[in-house]
């Protein structure tokens, strides 16, 4: 991509798009034909640049539906980055823009359960609710995605809006992963044996989820209290940090997911390697907000304990 274009999307200028557009107003049409998908799009949507997005699907529309060399729409960036903004515009230009999966098989919904965008969710729920329907390649619904990753408001969400589905509910409730998990089986393989417990004095409506026993329904509210038992649940399954901050152990599942250079930087509460890594990849940490986890720098400073490692944009 053309520097200057890159620039003025990174940044959200709208004037500096007029300017080379006047100079080349074939500069979209020919970008496409590039041999790797990065468009200006991408970028916007990555750095959250409303104003410039709004403009780029305006004048090139097309773009919409362009996978990067990663496999990532811009409705991908847009929902892990929690651009809510840039999701209804894309999502007006086409709702089934957001059943586009990615090499792994996933949606824009399912990145935004994985960050826990909750106002993204319910923006997908509602302009196209078949995308909680749709699996990973690992077979994983947005229920199992949420659980994995500890995101306890997009759980609520999802369950609010699966009440409401009638067959589809007790289906995706009782849905397994290609490990053969559930999401209650996903958090008792913890065990954490508090689950089966907290789920079951939440008795209510009978929903299809196997107890201790596995031979029993177990049944759930289908009200407030049913909710906070599913959140209670998903709780039990997440890492203590605390443990592991006051042990000085940062756990590996950090480490292997983020730039080495980065993950340094934040361990040694080092500013000026940051800056440096900034200035030679600008959209470094958002390209963070599409790892499938959801650890970032400011996880590891906070757990090494760095005050003043600081994550502002230069």
């Amino acid at each position: 991509m053309d520097q200057r274009l890159f620039k003025a999307a990174r940044l959200g200028d709208v004037a500096a798009l007029n300017i080379l557009l006047e100079e080349d107003p074939l500069i979209l049409e020919k970008l496409s034909l590039s041999p790797t998908a990065e468009t200006p799009l991408h970028i916007a949507a990555l750095a959250g640049e409303t104003q410039f997005a709004k403009e780029i699907i305006r004048v090139m529309p097309s773009f919409a539906w362009e996978l990067n060399q990663d496999g990532y729409s811009p409705m991908h960036m847009a929902s892990a980055g929690g651009n809510v903004e840039i999701v209804r515009e894309l999502l007006t230009l086409e709702p089934n823009l957001c059943l586009v999966k990615d090499k792994g098989g996933r949606n824009p919904l399912h990145y935004a359960v994985i960050k826990g965008r909750v106002h993204v969710i319910e923006e997908f729920l509602f302009h196209c609710p078949k995308a909680i329907e749709e699996v990973t390649a690992q077979g994983e619904t947005s229920l199992h995605l949420a659980v994995k990753n500890n995101q306890f408001e997009a759980l609520k969400v999802l369950l609010q809006r699966l009440e409401k589905m009638d067959n589809q509910y007790r289906e995706l409730i009782n849905a397994k992963d290609k490990e053969e998990k559930t999401i209650l089986e996903l958090a008792k393989s913890t065990k954490q044996h508090q689950v089966d417990t907290t789920m079951t004095e939440a008795s209510g409506t009978d929903i299809g989820i196997p107890n201790n026993n596995d031979k029993m329904p177990l049944k759930l509210k289908q009200d407030e209290s049913a909710q906070n038992a599913i959140l209670v649940a998903a709780s039990l399954i997440a890492t203590d940090l605390e443990l592991l901050r006051a042990l000085k152990i940062v756990p590996y599942c950090f480490l292997k997911r983020m730039d080495q250079r980065l993950f340094k930087a934040a361990r040694s509460g080092d500013v000026a390697a940051l800056n440096i890594l900034l200035e030679e990849d600008p959209p470094i940490l958002e390209k963070l907000s599409l790892s499938p986890t959801a650890e970032n720098p400011l996880h590891i400073a906070a757990l090494a304990g760095q005050t003043d490692f600081n994550l502002r944009r230069t």
